[in-house]
């Protein structure tokens, strides 16, 4: 009784802030006071997490709060309906994404002068937040069933998904990675780090193609993606260390730049595919 007393007290208060911020004078409201309070803790000295970020080792305390606080203006941008309040949710999610990236950029950067350390890593991390919410608000609409296509998709995922986790977590994964390269290109130091690169950048468009909460949950999967995307490259790392793999954060930042730049590949079919309908839409009127 008490954990469903306390669930349909949750569902309450989520349906309230639903609710409440459904109206854009509210929504303003409440992103006035949360920007300031956002631009206050990201550039007060007392406030850096400092040494405690590795606190859990690969999971990273403040890089995780950079994606959820950019998240949230993200989405409290878009829900205030600064495009106007006739406009489309593809169109009002564009507005808010051209007004948060800078932004977080301009954000980080200044926070060199109160003394606060200026990091790539955090702006790399504040931008997977706000790309996120716009992949998730402008992803592509359900379908009645799965295509031969997705089939495909989710079959090579699993390969390359299984593939991956043996060559990372295997004792010999290394030597056997620089063996195959020999065979491609000359290998040089620090060529790991470019693996991960690439690995997350097709791993991310792979699941994300995949559908993996459905095709007719296509938000759901957005999301799904960048959750297990954002945690395998932690999860990854930490494991190694117990494999008799090294456990570098180089390795883990190259991973989040991938699943940045794979966010931002998407997000870029996202855009021209609603240019690409509003055009036929404006061909045939009819239709």
């Amino acid at each position: 009784m008490d954990r469903c007393g306390r669930d349909t007290r949750l569902k309450k208060l989520l349906d309230f802030v639903v609710e409440y911020l459904d109206s854009p004078g509210q929504a303003r409201r409440v992103l006035a006071v949360y920007w300031v309070l956002l631009l206050i803790s990201t550039h007060m000295p007392e406030l850096g997490v400092g040494e405690d970020a590795n606190q859990f080792g690969m999971f990273q305390v403040d890089k995780t709060l950079h994606v959820i606080a950019f998240a949230g203006l993200m989405f409290l941008l878009w829900r205030a309906r600064l495009a106007g309040a006739r406009a489309t949710v593809f169109f009002g999610a564009v507005v808010a994404i051209c007004i948060a990236v800078p932004y977080a950029l301009v954000d980080e950067y200044t926070q060199g002068w109160v003394g606060r350390e200026v990091s790539a890593s955090d702006a790399v991390a504040g931008l997977i937040g706000i790309v996120g919410v716009f992949l998730v608000i402008t992803a592509a609409p359900p379908r009645d069933r799965v295509s031969r296509l997705t089939i495909m998709i989710r079959v090579v995922t699993a390969g390359f998904v299984g593939a991956y986790v043996l060559m990372a977590l295997a004792p010999w994964g290394n030597d056997w990675f620089n063996r195959v390269a020999h065979l491609f290109f000359q290998p040089w130091p620090g060529i790991d780090k470019a693996e991960h690169f690439y690995i997350s950048v097709v791993l991310t468009l792979l699941l994300a193609a995949s559908a993996p909460a459905g095709v007719h949950r296509p938000r759901l999967g957005v999301f799904l993606t960048i959750l297990v995307m954002g945690l395998s490259g932690p999860i990854i790392e930490t494991a190694q260390s117990f494999t008799g793999r090294g456990a570098e954060m180089a390795d883990l930042y190259a991973h989040q730049v991938g699943l940045l730049a794979a966010m931002l590949g998407l997000t870029v079919f996202t855009v021209g595919r609603a240019l690409r309908m509003r055009h036929r839409d404006r061909s045939h009127p009819d239709g």
